[in-house]
């Protein structure tokens, strides 16, 4: 066992003893990629097996459902190609449906987002009545919908209701039928999500004035900036990716309202508050359209994914302008 032998000092030891100090390596390396490969791919099937089945699935059989004929006057299914959409483009109700969405969303989405900055600044300032103040603003969010639109109902009856009993008080009309009149139904149901829509915004920027670095804030007092300086300089573009979410969720939780339509006004009066998602509604369980209903599901999905596509683009040209 020659190779034992310790080499002297400064001897360089023979290839043959390089070797055998050496470990040895896999004789197939493509065994153990394949193994690692094979992991892999087990770690990943569950989460791609739930995406397909809750996703991918429901995804292909609404599209394939838009391209077919059934109703109640055809219960099985008969291709129809894009004549679901040619009959949405033509459909006087579809039209307006899809303005009242519009308008329930500029009505609520910028009030939403400006309302709940203001609601986290008292809120991050009220000290001597904060825990009041928070729990003022964020209450309505813990409630469920359903509930909130039967409250605001009760609220906004015509002859007994309570913003009736003020406005008579204040030396207004007996009556006040904000639900009843197509010109205010839509204000009313959308002042009643802002109510609860408010609150949950202010969560976000509460969470976004938190995070905003103190060291900055102190530079520019140090050099002078005034609180209009401080809020358009420092603060709001440390706050612009908390005011793009915010302004995301919000322009979304709009376009998905359908509990306070359903509870409050059924899309009345005269369609002036028929919403996207209850006029799906409407289409599929009481005129039994589902061709119809899922043409407009994918018209929805194409809003949706506008929508987010512009809030994520409106994110990176800021990023890369700061």
């Amino acid at each position: 066992m020659a190779w034992l032998r310790a080499d002297p000092p400064g001897q360089v030891a023979a290839p043959e003893r390089l070797a055998l100090s050496q470990p040895a390596t896999s004789r197939a390396p493509w065994r153990s990629q394949l193994r690692q490969s094979l992991v892999g791919v087990a770690l990943v099937l569950p989460g791609f097996g739930a995406i397909a089945l809750f996703t991918l699935y429901p995804l292909g059989s609404l599209l394939w459902l838009s391209l077919h004929r059934q109703n109640l006057a055809h219960p099985q299914p008969r291709w129809a190609g894009l004549a679901n959409f040619a009959a949405l483009a033509h459909d006087p109700l579809f039209w307006q449906v899809l303005r009242n969405s519009l308008c329930f969303v500029a009505l609520t989405t910028p009030a939403a987002v400006a309302l709940g900055l203001v609601f986290a600044w008292w809120m991050e300032h009220a000290r001597p009545v904060q825990a009041l103040v928070r729990f003022c603003f964020l209450h309505p969010i813990v409630l469920p919908p359903v509930s909130v639109a039967s409250v605001w109902l009760f609220l906004l009856t015509p002859d007994y209701g309570l913003v009736s009993r003020v406005v008579q008080w204040l030396g207004g009309p007996a009556s006040l039928a904000l639900l009843r009149d197509a010109r205010t139904a839509l204000l009313a149901t959308a002042l009643v999500h802002l109510w609860r829509q408010a609150g949950f915004a202010a969560i976000f920027w509460l969470a976004g004035l938190h995070a905003l670095d103190p060291a900055l804030t102190e530079a520019a007092r140090l050099d002078g900036a005034g609180r209009w300086a401080l809020l358009r300089h420092v603060w709001l573009p440390q706050l612009w990716p908390i005011g793009v979410f915010v302004s995301a969720q919000a322009t979304l939780s709009a376009l998905q309202a359908f509990d306070m339509v359903y509870v409050m006004t059924q899309g009345g009066p005269n369609n002036a508050t028929n919403l996207f998602l209850f006029h799906i509604y409407e289409t599929q369980f009481t005129f039994g359209d589902v061709g119809q209903a899922a043409a407009l599901s994918v018209v929805f999905l194409l809003l949706v994914l506008a929508v987010t596509l512009a809030h994520v683009v409106g994110l990176d040209r800021r990023g890369a302008m700061t």
